[in-house]
């Protein structure tokens, strides 16, 4: 089916962070409505991508001990499909330490992040369900409000 112009996308970079927090890997939450959908990534990257309308914006949320690569491609794959991509830590520290001990620098904090008006993708990565991302991220009351 067509999406609708004003959807909302959360994007959730593999199965620990998913089914964490209770998701499947994609959502659509279309404007006024409380239905969800699954849909594929390439089907939301495509629509994200074409047409020419305004640009898109995604927001991706770092935590302490994120999965690297879960981060990383898809920042790297957004950035390509032309759409404006944001990399906000939870706290007012902007580097943040990944799982294996990589280190990634964010754009700014969540909270000025989320000042600057919506989102149309919000990239939440997490890894096993021991990393210490996962609680963080499920006990943000913020990042549930996304």
């Amino acid at each position: 089916s067509e999406l609708m112009p004003s959807a909302t996308f959360l994007l959730l970079i593999g199965s620990a962070s998913a089914f964490s927090l209770g998701l499947p890997l994609a959502t659509r939450v279309p404007s006024g409505m409380e239905q969800r959908q699954r849909c594929g990534c390439a089907t939301t990257l495509q629509t994200m991508s074409g047409g020419g309308g305004e640009l898109k914006r995604a927001l991706c949320v770092l935590a302490p001990g994120f999965e690297e690569m879960e981060t990383v491609a898809p920042i790297d794959i957004l950035r390509r499909a032309n759409i404006d991509v944001t990399v906000a830590a939870l706290s007012h520290e902007l580097t943040v330490k990944g799982r294996n001990g990589m280190s990634m620098l964010a754009d700014t904090d969540l909270d000025s992040a989320l000042a600057t008006g919506t989102f149309d993708v919000i990239i939440i990565p997490g890894g096993p369900p021991a990393v210490p991302a996962v609680g963080t991220l499920k006990n943000d009351a913020r990042v549930i409000d996304l």
